[in-house]
C-alpha cells in the first residue's frame, strides 16, 4: 500500500475474528467503553448504529477526539470487524488483546497501516 499524504500523522488498525461468545448489542456498548478507556481516546458525541437487528453486518461508527472507530458484526457467522484509524499514536499490541480477550476470539487476524 502506498503511504498517501505522508504530511497527515495516522495510525489505523484492523481487527477481525471469529468470536466465542454469546453476543448482544449491549456487549457492543461494553467494548466500545473499555477499548476507549485502556487506549485514553476521548468520546466525541455518541456513538452512530446501524442495521441493528435488521440486516448484516451490524454497523457502528464512534466518533473520537483522536478520529474514530467503525465496528462491523456479522452474528449469523459470528464475525466481528474493527476498524482503529486514530491520529496519535496508541498501543497496538494492547487493542487486540482487549479486543481478543473481550469477544473470546478463536481466531483472529490484525494488520496496521
Amino acid at each position: 500500500m502506498i503511504y498517501l499524504a505522508s504530511n497527515i500523522k495516522r495510525k489505523r488498525l484492523l481487527i477481525e475474528g471469529f468470536y466465542d461468545k454469546i453476543f448482544d448489542n449491549e456487549m457492543i456498548e461494553e467494548y466500545i467503553e473499555k477499548i476507549i478507556g485502556e487506549l485514553g481516546f476521548e468520546l466525541q458525541g455518541k456513538p452512530v448504529a446501524a442495521n441493528v437487528d435488521k440486516q448484516e453486518p451490524y454497523t457502528l461508527f464512534v466518533s473520537l477526539a483522536q478520529l474514530g472507530i467503525a465496528f462491523y458484526v456479522w452474528k449469523n457467522s459470528e464475525f466481528i470487524s474493527v476498524l482503529l484509524h486514530s491520529s496519535c499514536d496508541f498501543d497496538e499490541d494492547k487493542a487486540v488483546e482487549i479486543t481478543k480477550e473481550f469477544f473470546n476470539f478463536r481466531e483472529i487476524e490484525y494488520e496496521s497501516f
